[in-house]
């Protein structure tokens, strides 16, 4: 089991380098000193305005695109898995674990998109409709009004990065939501996840906040400090049941 954590971490260590450079490194290692006392972290919160004109985007490579359903479930479950391998901070599948929050999102009406490459899986992304989604590590909530999307929690897999496979996936999600009549959509990216950034950047996603935040282990909150933009979108968390919101 330590080979195989020091085998993922070295993997990790290379990949962030080559994707956000040696700061993210530093960034992280930072993280990790304070993770005793609590969690630290920066993260832009972006828009859409679904009023404009969408620049369509495709991938370099041939890949279907389609929304995944509840009896998808066991394919998402094998992409959320690599994508957190042996580790255990599994984030926003820690409550209920990956198969459980999957199954839980949409039941709430969350939809999901992924792409294929020969039928098989190599990229997710979600769209939220309502507050059930926080901003990773500061437990607070987007506050989603009418009109409003809540765009989160993608992945690719490793040998697919680089390929462009978000920026059109991100397309087809914009395009779904504009289809729906739908206003804004909002999104979140650590601000040390420099090639995410690019490719929000390509696709026209306006960066409108800059967010440090801070939850010592002891609170039930997080400090939040913000540098530009506003942070009214964020609620405090809610425990209540949330309704389910189909399009």
């Amino acid at each position: 089991m330590k080979k195989t954590l020091l085998k993922w971490f070295f993997k990790g260590f290379f990949k962030t380098v080559r994707y956000d450079g040696f700061s993210t490194v530093l960034w992280r290692a930072l993280k990790l000193c304070l993770l005793p006392f609590g969690t630290i972290g920066m993260v832009e919160l972006c828009r859409k305005d679904l009023t404009k004109p969408l620049d369509e985007k495709h991938a370099a490579v041939p890949v279907d695109i389609d929304q995944a359903y509840a009896s998808d479930v066991d394919e998402l479950v094998a992409l959320v898995e690599k994508r957190y391998g042996p580790v255990k901070n599994i984030e926003w599948y820690s409550r209920l674990g990956i198969r459980g929050t999957i199954l839980d999102r949409f039941q709430h009406g969350a939809k999901c998109f992924v792409a294929r490459i020969d039928g098989k899986s190599v990229h997710y992304n979600w769209i939220f409709f309502h507050h059930q989604e926080w901003v990773p590590g500061t437990k607070r909530y987007i506050n989603l009004k009418d009109g409003e999307a809540f765009c989160d929690d993608g992945f690719t897999l490793e040998p697919w990065r680089g390929k462009s496979i978000h920026m059109a996936v991100n397309f087809r999600m914009l395009l779904f939501l504009k289809q729906a009549k739908y206003l804004h959509a909002y999104t979140v990216v650590s601000s040390y996840n420099k090639s995410s950034q690019k490719a929000l950047s390509r696709i026209n996603w306006e960066f409108f906040c800059t967010m440090l935040f801070f939850t010592p282990r002891w609170a039930k909150r997080a400090w939040v400090w913000q540098f530009k933009g506003e942070i009214a979108l964020l609620i405090e968390r809610e425990t209540k049941e949330l309704p389910a919101k189909v399009l």
